[in-house]
């Protein structure tokens, strides 16, 4: 079921969406520099620890590493797959806007996280979850194509397992980060962290 009121949202081009992040997150370092420097040594802990806890600058960084996950998945879906066919493109953004209304109803439906902290945290992780399952969905969507085309040749083939392979081991590494995790706290936390 497509959402139509996503569907008229007014969103930027990808360069000027990095071209402002770009100076959002060079305005929040000159920020900091101009705040923190001037007491002596030792300053790149007081610049870290003010751009932690400073709003502008949290934000200005928040926004410039969810710039740099577009900006990748952009590469990979370059390299990978070229022009994203037209349902491929719809099939991607159906399945983005559904990921994001399950999570946010499993983050503060579920779980009911309240502390900002933790939401920061469960939205990280769900980020990088989110991205790998798109791209997943993406390489099998691609692989069926591929498969019923009568045309296709064996490295358009071998780019998308390629890319499959990586996510498998991507996949694997957060499994490993969910024991780390969630296995000291209990084997349902464990779980959760694994959903």
């Amino acid at each position: 079921m497509p959402l139509v009121f996503l569907e008229q949202l007014p969103l930027p081009s990808l360069r000027s969406y990095v071209t402002v992040s770009v100076l959002l997150f060079v305005s929040a370092i000159l920020y900091a520099l101009n705040v923190t420097i001037g007491s002596g040594e030792n300053d790149v802990p007081k610049i870290y620890d003010f751009m932690s806890q400073d709003n502008f600058c949290f934000w200005s960084n928040l926004n410039m590493a969810y710039c740099c996950l577009f900006l990748f998945g952009k590469i990979i879906q370059r390299i990978v797959f070229g022009d994203l066919r037209a349902s491929e493109l719809q099939q991607i953004q159906d399945r983005f806007w559904n990921f994001i209304f399950y999570k946010f109803i499993f983050i503060f439906g579920v779980l009911n996280v309240q502390k900002f902290n933790e939401v920061m945290w469960w939205t990280a992780w769900f980020t990088l979850l989110g991205f790998f399952h798109l791209f997943t969905q993406l390489c099998k969507d691609r692989f069926e194509y591929l498969s019923f085309s009568p045309t296709t040749s064996p490295w358009s083939h071998s780019k998308v397992i390629g890319l499959l392979n990586t996510l498998v081991l991507c996949c694997n590494g957060l499994f490993f980060i969910c024991v780390f995790v969630g296995w000291p706290d209990g084997i349902h936390t464990f779980f959760i962290h694994g959903g």
